[in-house]
C-alpha cells in the first residue's frame, strides 16, 4: 500500500505501486462476457481480489475509523454517475466492496484513469499521475443546504444551489439569510486562506 493521509474526517489512500489502475475500473461484464468462460472469470476474479487485497482492507480500515460510512472520490471526480448501483442513491459506502461498485460503474472514474489526457498536446506521451482514493467521513447533508460558490479575487461574487435539478422554494424563500450565511462562511474559512485567488 502507498503513502496515506488522514485528517479527522477524511483518508487519502494511494493505489499500490505498479499496479494497472485501468483494471480496478474493469467490471467482470468487461472481462468476460461469455458465461461458458465461468472458470477464467473465477481466476480473474481471485486475480483482481489479490492485486488489491491492501487496498480493500485499507478502504475497510478507514471507513471504520471514519465511524462506518464514507463518500469517495479519485484524484478528480466522484463516482456521481453511479449512485443508481446502492439502495439510497447516493455516494455512501458502509464497506469496501460498496465502494469498489461505485468505482466500478462510473464512466467519470473510469474516464480519469484511462482517458485523462486524451484531448491534451502530447496526451498518449505523458506520464500517468499517481492516483489517489479519497474517503471522507459521511454527513447526511440535505441537497437544499448545499450550493456553489464563485470566487473573484478572494470576494464572494456569485452563488448557486449545488443540485441543479430541481429547485427549492424553501432555499429561495430565504434568500437574504443564505446569503449572509454564504458571506460569513466565506469571510471566516476561505477568504485569505484558500490559496487561489479565484475558483468555484
Amino acid at each position: 500500500m502507498g503513502s496515506t493521509r488522514e485528517t479527522p474526517t477524511e483518508r487519502i489512500l494511494q493505489f499500490p505501486s505498479g499496479t494497472d489502475n485501468s483494471r480496478f475500473t474493469s467490471t467482470s461484464e468487461e472481462e468476460s462476457t461469455d458465461g461458458s468462460e465461468g472458470e477464467d472469470s473465477d481466476a480473474r476474479v481471485r486475480d483482481y481480489q489479490q492485486e488489491f487485497s491492501s487496498l480493500l482492507a485499507d478502504v475497510n480500515s478507514a471507513i471504520e475509523e471514519l465511524g462506518g460510512k464514507v463518500a469517495p472520490k479519485l484524484n478528480w471526480s466522484a463516482p456521481l454517475d453511479a449512485v443508481w448501483m446502492l439502495p439510497g442513491r447516493s455516494l455512501k459506502c458502509e464497506n469496501a466492496d460498496e465502494v469498489v461498485m461505485l468505482l466500478k460503474s462510473s464512466d467519470r472514474v473510469a474516464h480519469d484513469i484511462c482517458h485523462a489526457f486524451d484531448h491534451c498536446p502530447g496526451g498518449p506521451s505523458l506520464p500517468r499521475p499517481d492516483f489517489f482514493l479519497a474517503l471522507r467521513k459521511w454527513y447526511d447533508l440535505r441537497p437544499e443546504g448545499e450550493f456553489r460558490a464563485f470566487v473573484r479575487s478572494q470576494e464572494l461574487v456569485g452563488a448557486s444551489q449545488r443540485d441543479v435539478s430541481q429547485p427549492f422554494a424553501m432555499a429561495a424563500g430565504q434568500r437574504a439569510t443564505v446569503r449572509e450565511l454564504l458571506l460569513e462562511f466565506h469571510k471566516s474559512h476561505i477568504q485569505n486562506v484558500f490559496p487561489l485567488g479565484d475558483c468555484e
